[in-house]
């Protein structure tokens, strides 16, 4: 049997084909390629290295500076001519009335909620019944709401061109210029409700301990924008 075996194997030795030799380009090609799962180009390009991971996950700078500039400016602007008129004008016959009423402990305009009549009749008190004294808290509230957006979009998204963008936008917005410059409920509701939008997202990503005032904070501003104007209820 042991014969058999070796006389078999000579046979197949002597039909085997040839292997043939690699030229020297192809020689080449191989030495360069046949590189160390680890090292060299190939890991390079399929295995960044670790500083070059961190470098394209570090998170961006927060830019809260630059929104209170861009805050600033909007304040700025929308403060400019926000005496005139010297009258009442639009809803502001409505709400101004309403506010003088609450002086002198009369309930008046009584569809909507107290806050934000509350605030105008403060600031009359304050001020006296003049034009400044009617439309300094809507420029304040929307201010403060424009704020309050941006650090929304901060939280969110964690990208400054995305934040100082949206910023922008909203400052530009007719809408919301107009209103930060008028004697109405519309912009306290507003700014309050971004506020605790801003509260919630910032306790969503915040490990510290501050995460459960911010949800308390989230609670509070979500009832005040209530109380400054029922529209808000059917986005609680």
């Amino acid at each position: 049997a042991g014969a058999a075996i070796q006389q078999f194997t000579a046979v197949l030795t002597r039909f085997r084909l040839p292997t043939a030799r690699p030229s020297p380009e192809r020689d080449e090609w191989g030495r360069l390629l046949a590189v160390p799962p680890h090292t060299g180009f190939r890991s390079k390009m399929a295995r960044p290295t670790k500083p070059a991971l961190v470098e394209a996950i570090a998170p961006e700078k927060d830019p809260i500076a630059l929104s209170a500039i861009v805050t600033g400016t909007f304040f700025a602007i929308a403060a400019y001519g926000l005496l005139s008129p010297s009258s009442l004008y639009f809803d502001e016959t409505h709400y101004i009335p309403a506010a003088r009423s609450l002086l002198q402990l009369v309930a008046a305009n009584q569809e909507h909620p107290l806050l934000a009549k509350a605030i105008m009749a403060a600031s009359i008190s304050l001020f006296g019944d003049q034009a400044v004294a009617w439309r300094l808290p809507s420029l304040l509230a929307g201010t403060l709401g424009l704020f309050a957006f941006g650090r929304l979009v901060w939280w969110t998204s964690r990208r400054r061109f995305a934040t100082i963008a949206a910023l922008i936008l909203l400052g530009t917005n007719f809408l919301w210029f107009i209103h930060s410059r008028i004697a109405m409920l519309d912009i306290f509701a507003a700014a309050l409700f971004l506020i605790a939008l801003w509260q919630f997202a910032a306790a969503i990503d915040d490990e510290t301990r501050r995460r459960r005032a911010r949800l308390v904070a989230t609670g509070i501003f979500l009832g005040l924008s209530l109380g400054a104007k029922w529209s808000v209820a059917p986005l609680l």
